[in-house]
């Protein structure tokens, strides 16, 4: 029993599932609008999104774990990852795949397609001498398939595309941009070793740092301009996490550098929060709405 508990273990540290299982709000969030529209908290296609993300997700994981198996070996942040033979990784993604092609045929056709994409961008991404391995690439990747993510949650609830959607779109799109460089910062030495071509290793350290920090600043303006093209809203209330991030940033604050991981935590406890509570606030106001 103990082995089979460590096995266990194994894998879930291996797909790290620890990391995915957050990940899951930046396809969640595109439900965020139309939830609050509807004034309902849970759907069964919401759920199986979810569900099928996450065996994505994971999928996705085990490829790039496959496919970068040599390197990942000599890469601090990766190596504690690695509990399993290169063709368990390969065995696990293709299963988990196929989980998540199964539920995703329950969703809406429109769904389907963007998973489709998605799932080819990130791919694109793994695959050696992919876009992670190319300058800027990764970095376009991140951006474009945050917005893909974002629709693909959207395309659950069927709702026509509104001038506030593809706002947010871009938001968060650009806070995951962010985000991504904010990983080849920590990974600078690592790859610069691999002979990696990421953004980093093309701008330096430094600048890498600096450009997240400018995508960030991009995205709160993003949010700022809202409410002069279209209706303002509840989510309004992501300028508040927004402008945090950039007081903390470890561009902004060279004291954070030693303490990056911190930054990510810091990071994901406060969308979880504020998203919640716009999810709250929405429902409370559509609720009342619904009263008169």
């Amino acid at each position: 029993m103990p082995k089979t508990i460590d096995k266990f273990k194994n894998v879930l540290l291996s797909f790290r599932v620890r990391e995915v299982i957050p990940k899951l709000a930046f396809v969640l969030i595109g439900c965020m609008i139309p939830m609050i529209e509807e004034g309902t908290v849970f759907r069964l296609s919401v759920f199986l999104l979810a569900l099928s993300s996450f065996f994505f997700a994971t999928a996705i994981y085990g490829l790039n774990s496959y496919w970068g198996f040599e390197s990942d070996q000599i890469n601090p942040r990766l190596q504690p990852t690695l509990k399993l033979s290169r063709s368990q990784y390969l065995h696990f993604a293709l299963g988990f795949m196929a989980c998540g092609y199964v539920l995703l045929f329950f969703l809406p056709f429109n769904t389907l397609l963007i998973a489709h994409l998605v799932l080819a961008l990130w791919i694109a991404y793994s695959i050696p001498k992919g876009l992670k391995g190319i300058p800027w690439g990764g970095l376009s990747l991140a951006f474009i398939t945050q917005v893909a993510h974002y629709f693909l949650g959207y395309s659950v609830y069927q709702k026509e595309l509104t001038m506030t959607a593809g706002l947010l779109s871009i938001y968060f799109g650009l806070m995951v941009a962010s985000g991504h460089m904010i990983h080849e910062y920590v990974d600078y030495e690592a790859d610069k070793r691999n002979g990696e071509h990421t953004t980093a290793c093309k701008v330096g350290a430094d600048r890498a740092l600096w450009l997240s920090f400018l995508l960030q600043m991009g995205a709160l303006f993003t949010l700022v301009v809202i409410p002069f093209l279209t209706q303002p809203g509840v989510h309004l209330m992501l300028i508040i996490p927004s402008f945090m991030h950039l007081i903390i940033h470890p561009a902004f604050n060279q004291f954070m550098r030693a303490n990056i991981f911190t930054y990510r935590k810091l990071y994901l406890f406060h969308y979880a929060l504020v998203c919640l509570l716009i999810l709250i606030v929405g429902l409370v106001i559509h609720s009342g709405k619904a009263d008169v």
